[in-house]
């Protein structure tokens, strides 16, 4: 299969160590906000319903799930 002019674009990017390094690190923001998503929604649980078990917010439970937040603290994602 012919690689897409974005394929190629990304394989010459990723050869800087410093974006290799981001890239990789959103990849694993993405990993966290889907499992969070996917537990919560195999539990049968609302964003409301899992944030009044952890004593938090629903807006706390959406910025968890989303791939762009970066302010997870340990000590939540041990709650969820």
């Amino acid at each position: 299969m012919k690689k897409s002019n974005f394929d190629s674009y990304l394989e010459q990017q990723k050869q800087d160590p410093e974006f290799a390094a981001r890239f990789e690190h959103a990849g694993e923001a993405w990993d966290v906000a889907l499992q969070i998503t996917d537990l919560r929604r195999q539990a049968g649980l609302s964003q409301k319903e899992l944030a009044k078990l952890l004593k938090t917010s629903q807006q706390q439970i959406s910025r968890l799930e989303s791939p762009g937040y970066e302010g997870h603290s340990l000590s939540m994602l041990r709650r969820v």
